[in-house]
């Protein structure tokens, strides 16, 4: 029985060196493909006119404020049943004439990807008929 508990016992050093490879090799990349995505939003939200550099008072971003006031909608898909179809979507409104509106898909965002050691976001977009691929950072050392 006292042979099972010492099995799970480990020194602080070996904790701490886990602890180090675990960020390196998980936390860091993670991080990086997030800030990728963020990036990738941030440039669609930009060509869409929005000042993703712009604050209120508290600090808070106001992104979604101006947004709102655009008309431009965010949705994210995360069914992994359809992992193709992941990601984050724009859509944008657009007046049709008479007085109405309709939305219309701008861009679809994608999951980061890696290729690699490298990581990819594409960014589709639908009114312009063209993909954009951005990154190709390496992540993973």
């Amino acid at each position: 029985m006292e042979d099972k508990k010492s099995r799970f016992k480990i020194s602080l050093d070996e904790l701490e060196s886990r602890m180090e490879l675990k960020k390196k090799l998980q936390d860091e990349p993670v991080i990086q493909a997030r800030e990728m995505l963020e990036a990738a939003l941030d440039q669609v939200l930009k060509k869409l006119g929005v000042d993703v550099t712009a604050v209120d008072s508290d600090g808070d971003s106001t992104i979604p404020q101006q947004c709102d006031l655009m008309g431009i909608y965010l949705n994210d898909i995360t069914d992994e049943q359809m992992p193709s179809a992941m990601g984050i979507y724009i859509t944008i409104t657009v007046n049709v004439g008479g007085g109405k509106t309709d939305l219309i898909p701008y861009a679809h965002i994608g999951n980061a990807r890696l290729q690699g050691k490298r990581c990819f976001v594409d960014i589709t977009y639908w009114r312009e008929g063209r993909m954009v691929e951005i990154g190709g950072k390496q992540i993973i050392q």
